[in-house]
């Protein structure tokens, strides 16, 4: 075998190789976006409440301005 068999042989073969994890990659990714995309939305969903929550327990409560006798207490 020669030099330049050699050189082609490592060269498709490395080639292969970079073809293999590129297909993996975008596998990953095809399985990222479809196993994971609705959890995107139970996450905006879970904030949405969390801040509904939050304007609820604050709404009622004053806010004291510096200068006025009644707020200094």
């Amino acid at each position: 075998m020669s030099l330049r068999e050699s050189l082609n042989i490592s060269l498709s073969s490395g080639i292969e190789m970079l073809n293999k994890s590129f297909q993996f990659v975008t596998a990953l990714m095809g399985l990222h976006r479809t196993a994971f995309s609705s959890l995107r939305y139970v996450k905006a969903a879970a904030e949405y409440w969390r801040v509904c929550r939050a304007w609820h327990r604050t709404r009622e409560v004053k806010v004291l301005l510096p200068g006025v006798r009644r707020a200094e207490g």
